[in-house]
């Protein structure tokens, strides 16, 4: 991958990765919006705008699969427990 697609280096440490203490502006933040790393770069970084594809290599698992039904009735009834 091109260094200009990589994640922007922090200035205070190398291992400042997944901690909200790194010094550099939009360091490795997945939320940060698009425009300040258009502003910062030129384009976007690497990973936005990706869209999922199917991965047709592997068989398919009937147990696996999930149905629409199935997803709408968890995303209606809400979160009940977080164990």
């Amino acid at each position: 991958m091109p260094d200009d697609f990589r994640r922007i280096a922090d200035n205070s440490s190398e291992y400042c990765y997944h901690t909200d203490d790194c010094t550099t502006e939009g360091a490795n933040v997945a939320d940060i919006p698009t425009a300040y790393y258009y502003n910062l770069r030129g384009h976007k970084s690497w990973y936005q705008g990706l869209r999922y594809g199917a991965n047709n290599l592997c068989d398919v698992e009937e147990d696996d699969i999930q149905s629409f039904a199935t997803v709408n009735a968890s995303n209606q009834k809400g979160v009940t427990d977080n164990v």
